[in-house]
């Protein structure tokens, strides 16, 4: 990946975004919210720096999602109401977040060139999220060039690639 040098760690990302003015003035109103997913895109064309970190308010049931790249602010058309209130919305923990996510991508890419070695990625989204099955885990999904999508599921203490596969986008399409 040709960009790696310029992407921003979740870390760093997630300090920046607790010492803003912006997170810290909706906490007020948030007390009991907390980070319930981070995602970023890596692109090998045009390198970007920013995170979008959600934060989930259980009393409100809703998610605020702030941009954290040069500065920090609350994206205006994603402070959303969920709309199925029977989902059941977990806290990340960073604690389980031991490697950098440099390294994961490097595990990764060793997975991807094993067993997609004709599949050449082209834009990465990155997402730190939280399910029941996998806990607190890195969804890594490459874009290629042939129109598919290899998903990768990772652990973020050790690395470890936990399940891989590939679609092709068509098949994400719906029937008309």
């Amino acid at each position: 990946m040709s960009n790696e040098a310029s992407f921003i760690e979740i870390k760093d990302a997630l300090e920046r975004a607790n010492s803003s003015e912006a997170l810290k003035e909706w906490k007020k109103n948030h007390p009991e919210s907390f980070l319930a997913y981070a995602q970023t895109f890596l692109d090998s064309n045009a390198p970007r720096k920013e995170w979008y970190i959600g934060f989930y308010d259980k009393k409100e049931h809703k998610i605020a999602t702030f941009v954290v790249g040069d500065d920090v602010s609350l994206s205006i058309d994603d402070d959303n109401v969920l709309g199925d209130t029977s989902m059941n919305v977990s806290p990340i923990s960073l604690e389980d977040v031991k490697l950098s996510l440099r390294e994961v991508l490097e595990t990764i890419a060793i997975v991807h060139k094993k067993e997609y070695p004709r599949e050449a990625q082209m834009e990465i989204i990155v997402n730190l999220q939280f399910s029941e099955s996998e806990k607190t885990h890195w969804n890594i999904s490459y874009f290629t060039r042939s129109f598919k999508v290899i998903n990768f599921k990772a652990i973020p203490s050790s690395g470890e690639v936990i399940s891989h596969g590939i679609n092709s986008i068509m098949d994400f399409g719906g029937k008309n």
